[in-house]
Parts: structure tokens; sequence; C-alpha cells
């Protein structure tokens, strides 16, 4: 039981070939097993590529049998989590790029020609310590908005309680009633 190979260079294949398969057909396998994933708490990736080893390896002259159909997907996750993570050192790119695509999908649905709303929140900021920074020149770009009379600038009161999920559905839904502990005195 374990892994029995003829040559190093048919493990490297291997790896290789997997490798293609995850970076094409994982996207598509995703969308479809993403609720067995899920309910698996993400040992289901491990099983799925369990499988393709199981399944790929006998192509390449590589027998895996016993606890090694499971081991050796949880060392390529083990090894592809550290160079990941040491290739990527301070770098946000790979974050940025991926909310840039979920944008740039998003972008492609027709744009409506109807004026909306942009509610801007910096928890915890009053509106008079936002009106003198503005003032100061602090804040140019939210002057700028308030100068160009398209954009508004309104003091809202949070009641009794400044919670944030509270104070966000009353600003959003103008109603904060039934929010879960947001009023700490009896409703009644």
């Amino acid at each position: 039981m374990g892994v029995k190979l003829s040559s190093f260079d048919d493990i490297l294949l291997l790896v290789l070939f997997i490798g293609l398969i995850n970076s094409i057909l994982w996207p598509m396998l995703t969308r479809i097993a993403m609720p067995f994933l899920v309910l698996t708490f993400g040992f289901g990736t491990l099983i799925l590529n369990g499988f393709l080893l199981e399944e790929f390896a006998p192509l390449f002259g590589i027998e895996i049998q016993g606890p090694a159909i499971i081991l050796a997907p949880l060392g390529m996750a083990a090894v592809t989590t550290i160079l990941s993570s040491l290739i990527t050192i301070d770098d946000d790119s790979s974050y940025y790029r991926s909310v840039f695509n979920d944008a740039k999908k998003k972008r492609k649905a027709e744009v409506k020609d109807y004026p909306g709303v942009i509610i801007v929140e910096i928890d915890g900021l009053a509106y008079e310590v936002l009106r003198e920074a503005v003032e100061r020149g602090e804040m140019p770009t939210v002057k700028e908005m308030i100068e160009s009379k398209e954009y508004t600038l309104r003091m809202w009161e949070t009641d009794l309680s400044s919670q944030t999920g509270a104070s966000q559905a009353g600003i959003l839904h103008g109603n904060n009633e039934g929010i879960v502990a947001f009023r700490w005195i009896e409703k009644a």
C-alpha cells in the first residue's frame, strides 16, 4: 500500500497533468460541486484530487493505493499553500485581480440610465468632525462632491445606539425596528 513508481519523471508528469486539470477544469467543477465542497468543509477538494490521482496515475505508470490516495492530495495542498504564500508575500495583486475581474463581469450588465443613491458611511465619524475636516481641506474629494451640488451631506442620528448594523438598516431601509441587540431597553 502506498505509491509505486518506476521513474521520478513519471511523478513530475503526473503532477503537471493534475495541475493542468485543476487549472482548466477546477473552475467549472467547483460551480457544480460547490455544495459538496461546502458540506465537507473543504475536505471534498482533497477527495476530488484523490479521485483524480487514482484515475490518472496509472496512465503515467504510477500506482497509488490505500491512505496515499488522501495523503498525496493533502501533501500537494500543503506544498501549494506554502509555495503560493512564499511567492505572494506582501502581494495584494491576486486579491485585486479577483475583485477587478468580478467587477468587470458585473459591469457587463446593462448600465441603468436613472439616478441612484450613493451612501458613504464612515463608522464612528461625527457630522461636525467631518464638516471641520472638509472645511480645513483635509477631505478635498468630499468637499468637491458637496460643492458640485450633485451630492448632499446629511447628518443622521442613530437614536439610542450607534450599533453599525442597526444604523445601516435605518439608513438603507428607513427602519431599524426588530434589529437584534439594537435597543438595550424594553421595547414595550
